[in-house]
């Protein structure tokens, strides 16, 4: 099979030349095609983002900025869901885990931006980042945010934890990698919440969506759902033949 290069896609895609500052993407075609999409919507959402900003400024200036807790809180582990939509996040959280949730003001819209304003700017020597998503790597793929010199290690799950049926980096490698991370460093004396803090970053909810496509894949399955559609085909057949 004949390679195609990140330049080709690029080229395809109609971005900017030069946002791609390395070649050096090991993973599948359908990793490099996922990469080039991310950048593709984050160019179109800069288009649209000061338009969505002036319609809610006056509710996000009462928010608390993110940006300053995530730099001012101590903590040892932090989450971050990609794409997790707060009023939905507020209905289940509770389920899970204990705690007093806020509305806090993002310092970007999209990936990309949101990695630049919160890490782009200092060297993070105490942060291990363990990362589903391509935007975080050890090989300065992006121009737009080079992660290489802004922490202490940084585990590329978005590598080898692809999943090729589902087309995305499922949550359970994530925390896999987690534990992986723990005993690699363990190694090399250096202790969890005291030479170290953990940022995991997950793919989702971000899409694609892996409950829909379970839940479509279990209900194809069902000897019901079959039934129902030999049916459904079946009252088609009858009712364009009395159509005629």
């Amino acid at each position: 099979m004949k390679r195609i290069s990140l330049d080709v896609i690029v080229s395809a895609l109609r971005l900017p030349a030069g946002i791609i500052q390395s070649n050096d993407f090991p993973a599948s075609l359908k990793t490099k095609t996922w990469l080039i999409t991310i950048i593709g919507k984050y160019y179109t959402l800069k288009i649209i983002e000061p338009l969505l900003y002036n319609i809610f400024d006056i509710y996000v200036k009462r928010l608390t900025p993110q940006i300053k807790l995530i730099r001012e809180r101590h903590y040892d582990l932090l989450i971050i869901l990609d794409a997790c939509r707060y009023d939905v996040f507020s209905q289940v959280v509770h389920r899970y885990l204990d705690g007093y949730l806020i509305p806090t003001k993002s310092p970007a819209s999209v990936t990309i931006d949101w990695l630049r304003e919160v890490w782009g700017r200092r060297c993070w020597k105490d942060v291990v980042y363990v990362s589903a998503a391509p935007h975080v790597n050890k090989r300065g793929l992006l121009r737009e945010f080079d992660a290489r010199k802004s922490f202490l290690y940084i585990e590329e799950v978005w590598d080898w934890g692809w999943d090729e049926k589902l087309s995305t980096v499922p949550p359970n490698r994530v925390n896999l990698a987690v534990r992986l991370v723990r005993a690699k460093l363990k190694l090399r004396g250096l202790r969890f919440k005291k030479d170290y803090k953990i940022v995991v970053h997950y793919v989702q909810p971000h899409t694609p969506y892996i409950a829909f496509r379970n839940t479509m894949k279990a209900i194809s399955k069902s000897p019901l759902v079959v039934i129902y559609l030999m049916l459904l085909c079946v009252s088609l057949v009858i009712l364009q033949a009395n159509l005629q």
